[in-house]
């Protein structure tokens, strides 16, 4: 509306519809909804924990050999050499002696089981004892091994220094030879001279 003066200002009477003194109305608009997303550098999956799972399931009622072995990696005990076999071999005949065990059902059952188990325990004890020895062996042959490769290498410092040794003994020995046979060749000219 333009600026205009007071005198010729008009004031218009309210309708009944619409006050001209307020604004109108915002229209509304039809409410549509829409679902915005956004692209980021990280992905939500990435920032989100998976609850824990167990490695494998055992199904109700199976024992799975190959559980004896889930210990195993690269490098410790993996790729299987024969001491990993032998200790497979170890597994097998435990398990099967713990499945041959009678059932706890009397007293004459439990001291046949008690017998068994401490005949197990005894062949697992001697075992044992064997790996150790096994292992002690072999850290006695390398230590073994070491102590004759440090000997050698000693005995060929000494040699060097024996060679060294003479080389020098015989250089000092051929320089007092020169000086001898010079003073010799030295003397018999001063004594030609004099005969002369």
């Amino acid at each position: 509306m333009p600026a205009l003066p007071p005198a010729t200002t008009a004031v218009l009477a309210p309708t009944a519809a619409t006050n001209p003194l307020e604004p109108p109305a915002p229209e509304q608009a039809p409410a549509v909804s829409r679902t915005v997303g956004i692209q980021t550098d990280y992905r939500e999956s990435e920032a989100q924990t998976d609850p824990y799972t167990p490695d494998y399931v055992v199904p109700e009622g199976t024992d799975p050999e190959v559980l004896a072995l889930a210990g195993l990696r690269w490098g410790q005990g993996l790729p299987a050499t024969a001491a990993e076999l032998v200790k497979i071999d170890r597994l097998r005949w435990k398990k099967a002696a713990t499945d041959a065990l009678p059932p706890l059902t009397d007293d004459a059952a439990f001291a046949a089981r008690r017998q068994m188990l401490e005949k197990i325990e005894a062949q697992q004890w001697d075992e044992r004892e064997q790996d150790v020895v096994e292992v002690q062996n072999a850290r006695l042959a390398q230590l073994q091994t070491a102590l004759e490769a440090r000997e050698q290498e000693s005995e060929v410092l000494r040699e060097d220094r024996l060679t060294k040794l003479r080389r020098d003994r015989a250089l000092r020995l051929d320089d007092s030879l020169a000086t001898i046979q010079r003073q010799r060749v030295q003397s018999m000219y001063h004594i030609y001279l004099l005969l002369c």
